[in-house]
């Protein structure tokens, strides 16, 4: 009934007005958005995109375009919601499957510690990886914070009576910001005979802007006994401020930088450059090279005196612990 730029500004002073009240001490936060330009059909695709570019960003009002949304196919929102029941049929039936990719000392030859990677089952017994339900779990973040929390728990189950082996949790700025989860893994690392077994890999692709979480965190984990990773270094808008901040244990280059470093000159440049900041640097920090596919790229990582190698190389993910090539 009005045009759009008067209906945000009356919104938002809408949004101002419930701010400012509160009761009982309780104050209120309104998250707004204003859904411009998509139809009935798209209309809850494009909800939830919006809604997760609001978790992300922490924003509490977006005017959200929806153009293109029309363009989804049916075929692409029947997949989307047969993924949203994938996911519930594992949250309802114990599928949430832990994987482990086993890490190499390049000086000791062994398998220095193991990556857990998450899988789902559905009720055919099939397999789904993170690229298949990862996205639509984030979408409708109470799936993910499940999903979430169930691996987590299965990982801590699975080595806390393994004092030999060490595993590393992978984590996002979403789980860092859910007390809940926090509870669950400071509760485990405070209980567990040998917390220096388990690192926590911060996802550093993220958009990451509220470093008091991140200090936190990793501040809580240290007092516990436990390690910190950055994970996929290289990517996006990596800078060395971010490491300086989080003081991680373990650095992660990122895939794609690696998966190159024996054909292009640039990407060898940063393995070389990563290798010779760790020498000079009075910090102690281990370096992970993922991705670690063939013995050209082994090479490579070797004459830069890379710490450890993650790969098909060495191991491929499997349920099952030490099984590795």
């Amino acid at each position: 009934m009005v045009k759009l730029s008067q209906f945000k500004n009356d919104m938002e002073a809408l949004q101002h007005d419930l701010f400012t009240t509160s009761a009982d001490f309780v104050a209120i936060v309104p998250n707004f958005c204003i859904i411009d330009n998509c139809t009935i059909e798209s209309l809850g695709d494009t909800y939830n995109r919006a809604r997760l570019e609001m978790s992300q960003k922490n924003i509490q009002f977006l005017v959200y375009d929806g153009g293109g949304a029309n363009e989804i196919s049916i075929e692409s929102i029947r997949e989307r919601y047969h993924m949203v029941n994938v996911i519930n049929y594992a949250i309802d039936h114990d599928g949430v499957i832990p994987y482990f990719q086993g890490i190499h000392d390049n000086q000791l030859g062994t398998i220095h510690h193991y990556e857990s990677l998450m899988r789902i089952k559905d009720e055919d017994g099939k397999i789904y990886y993170p690229g298949d339900f990862l996205d639509v779990a984030r979408s409708y973040g109470l799936l993910y914070d499940s999903i979430s929390r169930m691996m987590i728990e299965k990982v801590f189950d699975k080595f806390k009576n393994y004092p030999q082996l060490s595993v590393s949790i992978n984590l996002g700025i979403r789980d860092i910001k859910n007390s809940e989860i926090t509870e669950i893994i400071y509760d485990n690392l405070a209980s567990v005979k040998h917390p220096e077994n388990f690192v926590f890999e911060i996802l550093e692709n993220e958009d990451i802007e509220e470093y008091e979480y991140l200090v936190s965190f990793v501040d809580k984990i240290h007092s516990l006994g436990g390690r910190i990773s950055i994970d996929d270094f290289g990517s996006g808008y990596s800078n060395l401020q971010h490491i300086l901040s989080i003081q991680a244990d373990f650095l992660k280059l990122d895939g794609s930088i690696i998966r190159n470093c024996h054909v292009d000159q640039e990407s060898e440049n940063l393995v070389a450059l990563m290798g010779a900041w760790k020498d000079l640097s009075s910090r102690k920090m281990e370096i992970v090279a993922e991705y670690v596919e063939n013995r050209e790229i082994q090479k490579k990582l070797l004459m830069y005196k890379i710490d450890y190698s993650q790969g098909y190389l060495f191991s491929k993910p499997s349920p099952q612990i030490g099984e590795v090539n």
